[in-house]
């Protein structure tokens, strides 16, 4: 019997999330972090609660999510670029 190890999943918190969609995640007033905000209010990325106030993300489904954003958009803008 043989076991396959098991992979560890990376969470990150918010400052993560927001350097992965290209913002500093130091400043907390930045577009980034309230887009990010709006993102999971509106439940389009998948977290986890940490707590009452807190919530992490799973590094391997943001950057899956991320992935698939570029791929609609590419579509999307492919087919006009392709008529002119």
């Amino acid at each position: 019997m043989s076991f396959a190890p098991k992979l560890a999943r990376r969470l990150i918190r918010y400052p993560g999330l927001v350097e992965k969609l290209g913002g500093d995640p130091t400043n907390p007033k930045a577009k980034e972090y309230n887009y990010a905000r709006s993102l999971v209010h509106r439940k389009l990325i998948p977290h986890i609660r940490l707590g009452k106030r807190a919530v992490a993300f799973f590094e391997d489904e943001i950057d899956a999510w991320l992935e698939e954003r570029r791929v609609a958009v590419a579509d999307h803008v492919a087919p006009k670029a392709a008529a002119k």
